[in-house]
């Protein structure tokens, strides 16, 4: 994740964890990834990507 970090600085990222992983959770928070849990809702991913879209780096 570090690597992921740095090399795509600016770059809106989402994990996919499962619903009993908290591993998801404690990565997201410190890299502020989006934490999306499987099964994906389809609403739930549409509003993240809209999200990433207005977050991104200019």
């Amino acid at each position: 994740m570090e690597t992921l970090y740095r090399h795509f600085l600016g770059v809106p990222m989402a994990l996919l964890g499962d619903a009993a992983d908290d591993a998801a959770d404690r990565l997201g928070s410190a890299y502020s990834f989006f934490v999306l849990r499987r099964p994906v809702d389809l609403e739930q991913l549409a509003r993240a990507a809209v999200m990433a879209h207005f977050n991104r780096a200019p």
